[in-house]
């Protein structure tokens, strides 16, 4: 799958998104979330809750792919990884 930006998918990618205001002062500070093999975006966006494709502060302005290939196990251990994290 590639990445897609109009659709909001950003397979095997780290997103990130400006915090408002917070990010106006101190660009550096934002939301981050994870993206499975997919694309569909998870963000942890409170007390014990994990949203899906809702990222708390809005969809992703920068994004880190890693490239499949690298990851043991493939795409199933990705998001096998992002399941484990995120059902915690």
């Amino acid at each position: 799958m590639e990445i897609c930006s109009e659709r909001h998918r950003f397979p095997f990618c780290i997103v990130w998104t400006p915090i408002p205001v917070l990010s106006w002062f101190c660009p550096l500070i934002g939301h981050m979330g994870i993206a499975t093999s997919k694309g569909v975006i998870r963000d942890f966006s409170g007390s014990y809750s994990v949203s899906e494709d809702d990222m708390a502060f809005g969809w992703p302005t920068f994004y880190k792919h890693f490239s499949p290939s690298n990851v043991h196990g493939g795409a199933e251990a990705w998001d096998r990884a992002i399941d484990e994290a995120t059902n915690a």
